[in-house]
């Protein structure tokens, strides 16, 4: 088997070309290699003639003609930031931790009002205390989902932001220097967790992904393009 980057001999199980860093398999996502396979045969589909061999009658000898739009017939095409290895952004499940915390102060403050007489009195007080509680619950969410969203390509990290008002951080895979994930104990039953990265990116230097959904794959997902990325421009890796 062969890289399809850089024609060096590989295993049959590498996710990563030992020499390059491309990208093979893995993630439960399509390769690297499909992928670039996929574009070139829809690059050399939308040519109107196809690349012919030095020689041939009605081609004249020497390096084929450059295909639309200025890349040599043949070439790999750059993948770039035109591929989402990954996409997400806060879950209602990342709510878990202040769904039952919220949970427990209403079933209190409800035994409170049946068990005490004397509570009974306060409980226009209390009721409005839980529909406040309940709102500030609802548009933490609403502000966490709507508010970030999160992409991630072979080279960059885009981090959107805002709801009437929107900014988008990219950061270069190269800069990120580590990745980390953290989780509750009710964030594990539910799958849940949030991942911080930090980078020497001006903008976002510590970037901290709340409430992601599928957290450990992509925290995996993350590391293994930052790796990937690494070894392509042969930087190596200091701390894991």
């Amino acid at each position: 088997m062969k890289c399809p980057q850089c024609d060096a001999e590989i295993g049959p199980d590498c996710v990563f070309c030992p020499k390059c860093g491309e990208r093979l398999q893995g993630l439960e996502a399509e390769s690297f290699a499909e992928l670039r396979e996929s574009a070139d045969e829809t690059a050399a589909a939308a040519s109107p003639v196809g690349p012919k061999e030095p020689g041939t009658p009605g081609t004249p000898p020497g390096p084929q003609a450059p295909a639309p739009g200025g890349r040599p017939a043949g070439a790999a095409i750059d993948l770039g930031d035109t591929v989402t290895l990954w996409a997400g952004r806060y879950a209602f499940k990342g709510m878990i931790d202040r769904l039952v915390l919220s949970a427990v102060i209403t079933i209190a403050m409800i035994l409170a009002l049946g068990w005490w007489p004397w509570a009974r009195k306060g409980w226009p007080v209390a009721l409005a205390i839980l529909v406040l509680l309940w709102a500030y619950q609802f548009g933490v969410y609403i502000g966490r989902r709507l508010g970030h969203r999160y992409r991630l390509t072979p080279q960059t990290f885009f981090h959107e932001r805002g709801i009437l008002v929107k900014s988008t951080s990219p950061i270069e895979i190269i800069r990120i220097d580590d990745i980390t994930l953290k989780q509750t104990l009710l964030e594990r039953l539910v799958g849940v967790g949030t991942i911080r990265i930090l980078s020497n990116d001006t903008t976002d230097p510590l970037l901290v992904m709340k409430g992601i959904a599928e957290v450990r794959r992509a925290f995996d997902t993350i590391d293994q393009a930052r790796r990937a990325e690494r070894r392509r421009r042969a930087v190596r890796i200091n701390a894991v």
